[in-house]
C-alpha cells in the first residue's frame, strides 16, 4: 500500500515539475521583454530571504516595502541595515499600502515554503518541530486577513504531521497482533486521498486528533481475539499505533506535505511576481503624472526653423494629467524623465515631429530642439506664462 501511494506521489511531483517548465517556456517571451523588472524581482527575493520570516505585523511589512520603494536612490537598501526595534512611521502612498503589504506577505510565504521544504528533506522531524514552534508569530501574521489561498491547508497538514511524529513506539514494545491491527485499519479506511473519509481529508480537516481517533477505533471493535487479555490490549495499543504511524502514515504524509510545500512555493512566487509588476506599473504611472504636472500650464513658445531661418511664436496649453483628452491637437506621446521632456506629434498625411526639451529655472523655462520627418528642424524656447489650473 505504501509503495503504491509513494509511487503516485512521486509521479505527481514529476508532473508538477514538468508543468512548471512548460509554464516558464511559454512565459519566456514576456519575461525577456521585461528583463529589468525580472532582475529587480530576483534581487528582491534574494535580499528578503533571511528577513521575511522575522516579520510579525503589517507595520513591519510596510517598513520593508517602504525601504524597497523609497530607499533605492541611496544606493544601499534598508534591508541590508540592521533592523531597528522601533518601527518608524512609514511614508508611503496610500494606493500602495495594501499592495505593498500583500507583496511582502506573498514573498514571505514563498520563502517559508522553500525553507521548510528544505528542512523536511534534510533534517529529522524533531528539528522541523522546534523550528515550527519558533515561527508561530510569523505564521500568525501570514495567516492573516484576507486568508491566503492554499496556505492554511498546508499549515494544518504540517501541524498534523509534526504532532503525529511525537507518538513513537516504545523500545520494549511487543508486536503480537500488529498484523491484524494493520489489516483492519487499511480494510476499514483504504483511501489515502480523494474521498471524505480519506486519510488526507481527515488530516486536513480534523488534524492529528482525527488520525489518532481512527487508529484507536480498533480497540472499540470486536476485531480483537476473544482470548486476548485486557492488559495485553492496552499494552500493545500505543506500540501498534506508533508503529503504524512511523511505517505508514508519517512517510506518506511527509511526502504529500513536501509536494504541497513545493506547490505553495511555486504559487506564491508567481503571485508575488504579479503583485510586484502591478506596483511597478503604479510607480511608473505616478512618475508620469508627476512629470506631466510639471509641464502643465500655459507656455509661450518661440520656434526657430533652421531650414528657412524663420521664427514662429505660439501658445501651448498643457492641461493637468487627468484632462489630457481635451488637449487639441493631442501629442501622440509625452514623456518626462527628470528634467528631460520628450514630445512626439503625429499629424495627418504621415507628418511626424519629435521634440527633445529641458525644463529649467524651477520649471519656468523649457528649451530644446525639434525635428520633422518632412525636413524642418530647429530650436524651441518656451516660457511659462500661467501656472497649471485645476490640479
Amino acid at each position: 500500500m505504501f509503495s503504491a501511494v509513494a509511487s503516485i506521489v512521486l509521479s505527481h511531483r514529476c508532473l508538477l515539475f514538468a508543468v512548471t517548465l512548460i509554464f516558464l517556456f511559454f512565459a519566456g517571451d514576456a519575461i525577456s521583454s521585461t528583463a529589468t523588472a525580472t532582475s529587480d524581482f530576483s534581487a528582491l527575493l534574494n535580499e528578503t530571504e533571511p528577513l521575511t520570516p522575522t516579520i510579525t505585523t503589517d507595520q513591519e511589512a510596510l517598513a520593508m516595502i517602504s525601504s524597497l520603494l523609497m530607499d533605492k536612490r541611496s544606493g544601499t537598501s534598508a534591508f541590508q541595515r540592521k533592523r531597528s526595534r522601533k518601527i518608524r512611521k512609514i511614508s508611503i502612498p496610500d494606493e500602495l499600502t495594501q499592495s505593498g503589504i500583500q507583496l511582502i506577505r506573498e514573498i514571505a510565504i514563498f520563502h517559508w515554503a522553500s525553507q521548510f521544504l528544505n528542512l523536511l528533506e534534510n533534517q529529522p522531524l524533531s528539528t522541523a518541530q522546534s523550528t515550527y514552534v519558533k515561527q508561530q508569530a510569523f505564521l500568525t501574521w501570514v495567516r492573516g486577513k484576507p486568508p491566503q489561498s492554499g496556505l492554511n491547508k498546508v499549515l494544518t497538514l504540517t501541524e498534523t504531521l509534526l504532532e503525529l511524529s511525537t507518538h513513537s513506539s516504545p523500545t520494549n514494545a511487543t508486536w503480537n497482533g500488529y498484523r491484524k491491527f494493520s489489516q483492519y485499519i487499511w480494510e476499514t479506511y483504504p483511501d489515502w486521498k480523494g474521498t471524505d473519509s480519506a486519510w488526507l481529508t481527515v488530516a486536513e480537516q480534523e488534524g492529528a486528533s482525527g488520525i489518532l481517533w481512527r487508529l484507536q477505533s480498533y480497540w472499540k471493535t470486536d476485531a480483537l481475539n476473544n482470548d486476548q487479555s485486557q492488559s495485553e490490549r492496552v499494552g500493545n495499543k500505543d506500540a501498534h499505533i506508533g508503529r503504524f504511524l512511523q511505517q505508514q502514515v508519517i512517510p506518506i504524509s511527509k511526502t504529500h506535505l513536501e509536494i504541497s510545500l513545493f506547490q505553495l512555493q511555486t504559487q506564491y512566487e508567481r503571485r508575488a511576481w504579479e503583485t510586484w509588476r502591478k506596483i511597478q506599473a503604479r510607480k511608473t504611472q505616478q512618475h508620469e503624472r508627476e512629470g506631466l504636472t510639471r509641464l502643465c500650464g500655459t507656455w509661450q513658445w518661440l520656434i526657430h526653423n533652421h531650414q528657412n531661418h524663420g521664427d514662429h511664436k505660439t501658445i501651448m496649453v498643457y492641461p493637468p494629467p487627468s484632462q489630457y483628452e481635451r488637449m487639441d491637437p493631442q501629442p501622440a506621446k509625452i514623456q518626462v524623465q527628470g528634467d528631460t521632456v520628450y514630445i512626439r506629434w503625429e499629424f495627418p498625411n504621415g507628418i511626424i515631429q519629435e521634440e527633445s526639451l529641458l525644463l529649467s529655472e524651477k520649471d519656468r523655462m523649457l528649451s530644446g530642439t525639434f525635428v520633422n520627418n518632412m525636413g524642418p528642424n530647429g530650436n524651441i524656447t518656451g516660457r511659462r506664462m500661467a501656472p497649471c489650473k485645476n490640479r
